[in-house]
């Protein structure tokens, strides 16, 4: 698969404010996503690709009310770096559903490490088994559309025996 060569400014023109802009809000949305993994961008750009993860943490931070202690820029850094290492596989539109949880979240009272890798994890957990069950689906509907095609191959060739025979009979 060949990778777009992706330019500093137009990542961040689409992911900089994409937690609080984003239009996906699920995970089915997240899903129907196609845009590049975390760990493609990670090729071209990782120290934008970073800067722009820690934004987003910043932001989360910002979302705390005022007497709420704050995630250290040390901390932000080494988290941004972590998701970047470990979360390759997640998307931008996944974040973007992570983070909005998190900020949702009746636990939110203060930000950590913890909580955003937890919260990535369990996500993480949910869409493979989302994935999961879609597979299943799909291949019930394909067995299930082979019975179909099997019974109608079998109706076909019994009509066309009788035919043959009908043929012979006549003659």
């Amino acid at each position: 698969m060949i990778i777009p060569m992706l330019s500093t400014k137009a990542l961040k023109q689409k992911y900089e404010a994409k937690v609080y802009n984003s239009e996906i809000m699920t995970m089915q949305q997240a899903m129907q996503d196609k845009s590049l993994t975390l760990g493609k961008i990670n090729v071209q750009k990782p120290i934008v690709l970073e800067g722009l993860i820690e934004g987003w943490i910043v932001w989360l931070n910002k979302m705390l009310p005022p007497n709420y202690p704050k995630m250290p820029m040390e901390q932000v850094t080494f988290c941004a770096k972590q998701i970047v290492n470990d979360y390759k596989h997640l998307r931008f539109s996944d974040l973007s559903v992570c983070f909005r949880r998190i900020a949702n979240s009746k636990h939110f009272g203060s930000l950590s490490m913890n909580s955003i890798i937890d919260t990535l994890d369990q996500y993480t957990e949910e869409k493979f088994n989302a994935f999961e069950q879609r597979s299943m689906d799909y291949k019930n509907q394909n067995s299930f559309n082979e019975v179909r095609t099997s019974d109608n191959t079998i109706k076909e060739f019994i009509k066309d025996k009788n035919k043959s025979i009908n043929k012979y009979e006549s003659k």
